[in-house]
């Protein structure tokens, strides 16, 4: 996954909307999970760490916590969970945007 632009970050949440639009219309907060956990493999820490620096959304502590709390995470896993729930944000956002 290439992440080295604005651009590319903004195209990533372009597919992963329509992945979501293509499970449901509307799609619910399960099918922009699943749409998003899809991408899970992809989320190397360079990715991650890219996906942690475009996004103007902030990690969802709690949940971030609650998954790697769960699970005793090492610092990669914590920082792929930050990089999941920034993108289940920011596709939700997208999807808010459009419905207005």
């Amino acid at each position: 996954m290439e992440l080295d632009t604005r651009a590319a970050y903004d195209a990533l949440i372009d597919d992963l909307v329509a992945d979501a639009r293509a499970r449901a219309e509307p799609p619910e907060n399960e099918d922009v999970w699943a749409s998003v956990s899809d991408r899970v493999p992809e989320l190397t820490g360079d990715v991650c760490d890219r996906i942690l620096t475009l996004s103007t959304t902030a990690p969802d502590a709690e949940l971030v916590e609650e998954v790697t709390a769960a699970r005793d995470s090492t610092e990669a896993e914590r920082k792929r969970a930050q990089a999941l729930t920034v993108l289940v944000q920011d596709v939700e956002t997208r999807l808010d945007e459009r419905t207005d």
